[in-house]
């Protein structure tokens, strides 16, 4: 499999897909990704947050959690309940190539936000 991408004139990603290679055949790679759901961040956070696995961090830090969950569930899962893996790599690339996201510096990708260890 490969990436395939286009940039606008100002260097906006465009478009960003991922095709199979010659050899794949992209009807079994179908198939084969609607047996490979990814449940949103946003439903494990919650099932997490009714348990009380997060009664042990500060408020602050909590916050920081759940912003970065918003986040991904918006972004990478588009608020659905789950996505193929597939599409969770394009998703993911497109966040990563997003430079209000991500920042190279010095031939280094940094995050401009890091998510609280818990």
């Amino acid at each position: 499999m490969k990436f395939d991408f286009e940039y606008d004139d100002d260097i906006t990603l465009k478009s960003l897909v991922l095709l199979p290679d010659k050899e794949e055949d992209a009807d079994e790679l179908y198939v084969l990704s609607r047996q490979l759901p990814v449940t949103n961040p946003a439903i494990v956070f919650t099932e997490k947050a009714k348990r009380g696995d997060f009664n042990a961090i500060s408020d602050s830090d909590y916050q920081k959690i759940l912003d970065r969950t918003k986040l991904i569930s918006t972004h990478i899962f588009n608020s659905q309940p789950s996505i193929n893996i597939f599409r969770l790599a394009v998703s993911l690339m497109e966040v990563l190539l997003d430079p209000e996201m991500v920042e190279l510096k010095d031939k280094a990708m940094v995050l401009l936000s890091r998510p609280p260890k818990t």
